[in-house]
């Protein structure tokens, strides 16, 4: 029986863990699982499977809100999965061949850039939903076969943005190589999976985001199913995760609807940026023994 600060713990993590994901499109296993596997002492295994239980928490109570917003593109989500299942497969089995140290520092450079990447012309997207410079962007094929382009209704502009989707080859290979660095170093994909919608298919970021909310939920069902088959899954600390990150994810899910786009693409690379320390601290531990300051 666990005691009542426990669970008050407990709720409170799931609860920014929650807020945090829906409002960024990460899920929140990147705050779960430093927390309750290096500040709560708990057994890396049982973090990570109590946070992929969380993140289909945050996939479903985000999504409930997101979708009648019309934020989220159900057909461009399972467009992108097909690759991200596929490179999550093929990473999960290529992590036993590749040095932990050298996962850790290309994941860190890889995030430094998409950090930068995204910070570049972040006020910029505010003019293009102003001036629906989304509607003019040229329509690829795959995207007119498979009807990925869309509209949403921004609540804090007060207009209808319609957007056409690009570079949809493009974004599949990357989805693609999105799934096979997360499956390797067992992260959610949303780090990777937004960037690749925003920057380089074009779409607007509330929409990557709200998109990105409903792959992760997918792609963590699978890994939850399969940590509860092994018996690895804590329901007793569970339960009071999943009330809490469901509160935090909806209140999340609220806000990031009213919010700038500009604001959440700041924040979305300032996430980036912390990563990108923590990734390349781990990978300089091991390579050369050095500890950097909170790693």
């Amino acid at each position: 029986m666990i005691s009542a600060l426990w669970v008050l713990t407990l709720f409170s993590t799931s609860f920014a863990a929650g807020l945090i994901g829906a409002i960024l499109g990460i899920g929140g296993g990147a705050i779960i699982v430093p927390v309750l596997s290096s500040l709560l002492g708990m057994p890396i295994k049982e973090a990570i499977a109590a946070s992929l239980v969380c993140v289909v928490a945050t996939s479903v109570a985000s999504s409930r809100k997101y979708l009648p917003q019309g934020l989220v593109n159900p057909r461009l989500a399972l467009f992108l999965e097909m690759g991200t299942v596929i490179g999550a497969v093929i990473g999960a089995f290529s992590a036993f061949m590749v040095s932990p140290m050298v996962l850790h520092i290309a994941l860190g450079v890889i995030l430094i850039i998409l950090a930068a990447v995204q910070l570049k012309g972040a006020r910029r997207e505010d003019d293009m939903i102003r001036l629906m410079t989304f509607s003019r962007t040229s329509e690829d094929s795959l995207a007119k076969i498979f009807k990925l382009s869309s509209k949403y209704y921004d609540s804090h502009f007060k207009v209808d943005v319609e957007y056409r989707v690009t570079n949809s080859g493009l974004g599949l290979a990357s989805s693609l190589l999105a799934g096979l660095i997360s499956g390797a170093l067992g992260l959610g994909g949303g780090i990777f999976k937004v960037p690749i919608m925003n920057r380089l298919m074009k779409i607007p970021i509330k929409v990557s985001i709200a998109t990105s909310e409903l792959m992760i939920g997918m792609t963590g069902s699978i890994g939850a199913i399969t940590y509860f088959s092994l018996g690895l899954l804590n329901l007793e600390i569970v339960t009071p995760m999943v009330i809490g990150i469901a509160v935090g994810s909806t209140i999340g899910a609220i806000v990031m609807s009213k919010m700038r786009a500009s604001r959440i693409r700041i924040a979305f690379s300032l996430l980036l940026i912390y990563l990108s320390y923590m990734a390349l601290g781990k990978g300089l531990s091991l390579a050369f023994n050095i500890t950097l300051p909170g790693v």
